[in-house]
């Protein structure tokens, strides 16, 4: 048997993220560096959603998680940016008590009504980011999934995780790749496209650098895309493409004749594309000592 005296030297992974998450000309969103733009979204966000309704795919997501935490006696559970819920309240059904931390005061209020409509007593919020986020108290599982949008060090982000948790830190984001027909308005009409290059891979090798053999599930996702007509399905499917409104109205027919590769009429007869994607867990035991 051999062993490494020492890690692997890789890349700077936690430098790598934070030029993913960046625009194409280098620079970053408003939402990304002005914590008051931030609340103004989910303000916004939160006066348009009616009624509580989770994502089709975070059953399937969740199903993983309650693998991890099968053998895992969970009192208390810390959630990392809510959001609408996806995942809040079948959490708070893994424990005793459940914490939500968000920036926004309008997601806790809408997580603090929704769980009392559930009849869920035992949820709370702080309104705070992660980053500045601090307590005195260690939870035994500290979540997140999709909530790292807005944290350009990952490392420090990791971090915080490890030290407030007692028994297991999970970090989770789905990778949806661009869909097929995405490439082919690029390769037939020359538009330039905007999309995230976030993966998993960030999340493990940053993890290693500190220290940290992470584990990982990866879970297959499907999301349906619906539209009434050909004018809702251009109008949707083109918010990848940045050219402006200008240069979609003038190629309209051509995206439309492109989308109606992929979309087809259901039994309902509105347009549907069904869209294979993953999502990732990265899970790990909190360490005393990091890199």
């Amino acid at each position: 048997m051999t062993y490494l005296e020492e890690r692997v030297k890789i890349a700077d992974f936690n430098r790598l993220w934070e030029e993913a998450i960046t625009l194409p000309d280098g620079s970053y969103s408003r939402r990304q560096t002005d914590d008051e733009a931030e609340r103004e979204f989910w303000k916004g966000f939160m006066g348009r959603k009616r009624s509580y309704q989770r994502d089709d795919m975070a059953e399937t997501v969740m199903e993983a998680v309650r693998k991890l935490l099968a053998d895992c006696r969970t009192a208390s559970i810390l959630e990392i940016g809510p959001g609408w819920g996806n995942y809040t309240m079948e959490l708070a059904k893994l424990c005793g008590r459940m914490t939500c931390v968000d920036i926004s005061p309008e997601v806790l209020s809408y997580i603090d009504q929704t769980a009392r409509e559930q009849e869920i007593r035992h949820v709370t919020g702080v309104c705070s980011k992660w980053e500045t986020f601090s307590s005195a108290e260690r939870y035994d599982v500290v979540f997140g999934y999709n909530c790292f949008y807005r944290m350009r060090s990952l490392e420090e982000c990791f971090r915080k995780m490890n030290e407030t948790a007692e028994k297991m830190c999970i970090a989770g984001m789905n990778m949806g790749f661009m869909p097929p027909y995405y490439m082919e308005m690029k390769r037939e009409l020359g538009c330039r496209l905007t999309y995230g290059k976030k993966d998993m891979i960030y999340f493990i090798n940053v993890l290693y650098a500190m220290g940290i053999d992470a584990g990982m599930t990866v879970i297959p996702l499907k999301k349906k895309f619906l539209y009434d007509d050909l004018e809702q399905m251009v109008s949707g499917e083109t918010s990848r493409v940045d050219a402006g409104a200008d240069w979609v109205k003038d190629h309209k027919e051509q995206i439309s004749q492109i989308l109606q590769n992929y979309f087809r009429y259901n039994e309902e007869g509105k347009l549907e594309y069904e869209y294979s994607f993953r999502g990732a867990l990265v899970y790990w035991k909190p360490k005393e000592q990091l890199s």
